[in-house]
């Protein structure tokens, strides 16, 4: 056999410390990727809470923002008829809807219990609600003293505006939003060439919602100019989400 030579040995040395070299650039790069993995995910997860956040507080405000009130600080001083209105609207979007039954002409019946358990969704238990007929000419919502039930025409209800979340900022458990108006499509408003638009608000306001056991509860509808007042500016979602990054 032939004697082993002394460039051979120096060779197999270097290919053992490249070796080497190559597993701990691999488990770094593995090590760097699965970090990546896990960050992103964390973000996706980030975004995701805040997105079902938003949602959860849009689906909440709903009722109130299609009525448009005026700006208040207390729920009480909303008058009585547009808190039934509110509270007969979140009963209607809700998800007893389908259980509900009709009278001799064909009105949805609906208890009075339904609404004021709407009502303190809403508003916690800032209101109380008076149980009486409201409406117009054209919807009238009777309420039934002897059953305790409001007859609620099933009709065309014209659409009004619904929410959507701008901004939002978090002090001591109590949220500011800002939250856009957005009108209902017309004809006009109807996109042909496939493109996804974002329609402009009307209109904005400001939210003060505060979460508690039984969801977020509105506490108050500001003007926008109040954010001036306040210690920090607005954060917009996309500044928002790019801080958390950080």
């Amino acid at each position: 056999m032939g004697k082993r030579t002394k460039p051979a040995y120096k060779t197999r040395r270097k290919y053992k410390g490249l070796t080497a070299l190559s597993v701990l650039f691999s488990v770094l790069a593995v090590v760097g990727v699965a970090a990546i993995v896990i960050g992103a995910t964390q973000l996706i997860l980030k975004a995701t809470d805040k997105t079902k956040t938003y949602k959860a507080i849009e689906n909440r405000i709903y009722p109130v923002v299609m009525f448009d009130p005026l700006a208040f600080e207390d729920p009480e001083q909303l008058d009585n008829t547009v808190l039934l209105q509110m509270s007969m609207w979140s009963t209607l979007l809700g998800e007893n809807r389908d259980k509900y039954t009709y009278d001799d002409d064909f009105n949805l019946i609906v208890p009075a219990s339904d609404l004021d358990v709407e009502a303190r969704k809403l508003f916690g238990d800032r209101v109380t609600l008076e149980h009486q007929t409201f409406g117009d000419y054209e919807y009238s919502y009777r309420y039934v003293s002897s059953s305790k039930t409001y007859s609620v025409p099933v009709g065309a209800q014209a659409l009004q505006y619904s929410p959507r979340i701008e901004s939002m900022t978090e002090e001591d458990g109590t949220y500011y939003l800002k939250v856009g108006y957005i009108a209902p499509d017309t004809l006009w408003d109807v996109n042909t060439t496939g493109e996804e638009t974002v329609k402009e608000a009307d209109k904005y306001m400001i939210y003060v919602v505060e979460k508690q056991e039984t969801g977020y509860v509105l506490v108050a509808v500001r003007e926008p100019d109040y954010a001036n007042n306040l210690e920090g500016e607005y954060i917009s979602i996309a500044e928002n989400e790019a801080a958390d990054e950080k």
